[in-house]
């Protein structure tokens, strides 16, 4: 059996609403004897008196127990998270590379959606006074455990998708922007991440085409030319997949969802849904040299796409294993969810 000691609190510097639990729950973790890992942006801030250091509560942090998340990311076991969806998504970068497995994830909302936390702001500390005492076990994927008002705690697996960037022989593999731990960009020479919603292939602006070949298991599907194809996962199917009149997957399904973003020229390209074992191939075959296009994975990370380069797709191994409120239902609170969060299939 397992019990969390060691536990990494994600919290934005710049969203002064969740600040105050987020430092009341330090304090109190810390009272308990646990090993808390911050940020190094954040950990910053707690000294900063026109940040966190305003807060009379961070007179009883021991700054000097905190461990910066740099090298020690592997070493956490539980992350709390204060944010809305984007902190989710924040977190998920944390553990981009497949080294680093990622421990249980435990989300409280404090954005204007918060569609993937399934806690709010006011379950903080009897979830907290819960989770505590329970004693997980590791090794099984799901744990129901009775919880606060007859409700259950469940460790839901949130698939991602593994990508893989191949250059063309003389390109250079060149990051446009990846914020990571506070703006530190990702090495150039990275060619292997993780994303939780999804990867967009597209051209530089709507008014531009871009040709990418298609293949699935090393079989030519289709040439597509357009403004550009995202590749999503169940949790992404509710993002920019659902902009584009995607199908809701649900979350036990482990797929991946293609669509076109705009078809110009490939009128026949259907939207897809196919099994997450599979590994799909995109090369941009434009046949002007100039046509730079780009890749984007989960809104941030953004990379040149020349022609000649190679997007290799496929279900990661790598899952977010996620702590959720639940009924003994998931089905029924993923229902209830896309009513309540993203009022669907209300008439």
């Amino acid at each position: 059996m397992f019990k969390y000691t060691k536990v990494l609190l994600i919290v934005n510097p710049f969203h002064k609403e969740s600040h105050p639990v987020f430092l009341q729950t330090l304090i109190a973790l810390q009272s308990k004897g646990l090993k808390c890992f911050l940020e190094k942006p954040v950990l910053a801030k707690l000294l900063d008196p026109a940040s966190f250091g305003s807060y009379e509560e961070t007179e009883h942090i021991d700054i000097d127990a905190i461990e910066p998340l740099i090298t020690t990311r592997e070493e956490v076991e539980l992350a709390i998270a204060f944010g809305g969806d984007g902190t989710i998504l924040h977190f998920s970068k944390l553990y981009y590379n497949s080294a680093f497995p990622a421990p249980d994830l435990l989300a409280f909302n404090f954005g204007s959606l918060g569609y993937l936390c399934s806690f709010e702001v006011e379950d903080v500390s009897c979830v907290l006074r819960y989770i505590f005492k329970w004693k997980f076990d590791k090794i099984k994927q799901e744990k129901l455990v009775e919880g606060p008002e007859g409700i259950c705690i469940a460790r839901m697996k949130r698939q991602r998708l593994a990508i893989n960037l191949l250059k063309a022989e003389g390109s250079m593999f060149e990051l446009q922007s990846f914020h990571f731990e506070g703006g530190k960009s990702l090495e150039a020479c990275t060619a292997e991440f993780n994303a939780l919603n999804e990867i967009n292939l597209t051209s530089r602006t709507a008014l531009e085409n871009v040709k990418l070949e298609v293949a699935i298991n090393g079989k030519y599907l289709t040439t597509y030319e357009g403004t550009g194809l995202v590749f999503s996962t169940p949790t992404g199917s509710t993002s920019y997949n659902l902009s584009l009149h995607g199908s809701i997957i649900h979350n036990d399904v482990e797929c991946i969802g293609m669509i076109a973003i705009c078809n110009t020229a490939s009128i026949s390209m259907k939207p897809l849904i196919l099994p997450a074992d599979i590994e799909i191939t995109v090369k941009n075959v434009s046949d002007d040299p100039e046509a730079i296009s780009q890749g984007i994975c989960d809104g941030s990370l953004i990379f040149k796409f020349n022609p000649g380069d190679t997007v290799c797709i496929s279900g990661s191994k790598s899952y977010i294993p996620q702590l959720m409120k639940t009924r003994r239902d998931p089905t029924k609170d993923w229902m209830l969810r896309l009513k309540e969060k993203l009022s669907l299939f209300e008439y």
